[in-house]
């Protein structure tokens, strides 16, 4: 089905709000309007994928404007954020992540581990992220200085490795003969969005660099390949059951 101009330009606008809505109004507490949003975004995201005139610059485009929307929101729906920066701060100051528990820190430290205690969802457990994780939570606090602009800096690494992503199932589908419409369902994907972008689940950094290893083996660059493919099973260890 393609819609009329105006309907279209209308749904588009529509989609935008709602991004903003969840961004930066949505209470994750509010089941109904968490549902209502999610519903609207995948009725919106299926009337696109019924149009099979498909413009691939377009879908890339609106992937990427529908990330922006959450450059600057602090993660809502998921609190795991906090945790990140946690880590990234003990990645900071030389300490180990897998060595201590917050609570340890409580006990002995003041200042920004004090203040950062109560927003933690796992004070008692040590840190369940792999190495290449915290070298990138690292980064953030590093160059962040403060919670918000971390997280910031953590949102923009989280956009590159979208648009590489992206990018690399767009190169694919031209090596593979791919339908263009299959981009749609990374690029446009509701959920892929907000839990990337929006929850900051670190799954984005293992996908980028799992399409990237498959691309380079493609090309036959068998030795960068399986380097990258470390780089991926060192962010998460899902990439092993590809092995």
């Amino acid at each position: 089905m393609i819609l009329p101009r105006w309907a279209y330009q209308l749904l588009l606008f529509a989609t935008v709000l709602t991004h903003f809505y969840i961004a930066y109004a949505l209470q994750r507490a509010d089941t109904t309007e968490v549902l209502g949003c999610f519903g609207f975004l995948w009725f919106a995201f299926l009337l696109k994928w019924t149009d099979f005139k498909v413009n691939v610059k377009q879908v890339i485009g609106l992937g990427m404007l529908f990330r922006l929307v959450y450059l600057l929101a602090v993660p809502e729906l998921s609190d795991d954020v906090f945790r990140y920066i946690w880590d990234g701060m003990l990645v900071v100051d030389g300490k180990s992540p897998y060595e201590v528990v917050p609570t340890e820190i409580l006990s002995e430290s003041e200042g920004l581990y004090r203040t950062w205690i109560p927003l933690l969802n796992s004070p008692l457990y040590y840190s369940i992220y792999p190495p290449v994780l915290q070298l990138i939570f690292g980064f953030s606090v590093l160059v962040g200085g403060d919670m918000f602009r971390s997280i910031v800096v953590l949102k923009v690494l989280v956009l590159l490795a979208e648009f590489g992503s992206v990018f690399i199932i767009g190169k694919l589908r031209k090596k593979w003969n791919w339908n263009q419409r299959n981009l749609m369902l990374y690029a446009l994907n509701p959920l892929v969005i907000i839990e990337f972008v929006g929850n900051l689940h670190g799954e984005v950094f293992m996908v980028f660099f799992l399409l990237l290893s498959i691309w380079l083996l493609t090309q036959e660059r068998t030795w960068i390949s399986a380097g990258v493919f470390g780089l991926a099973i060192g962010t998460k260890l899902l990439p092993l059951m590809f092995l």
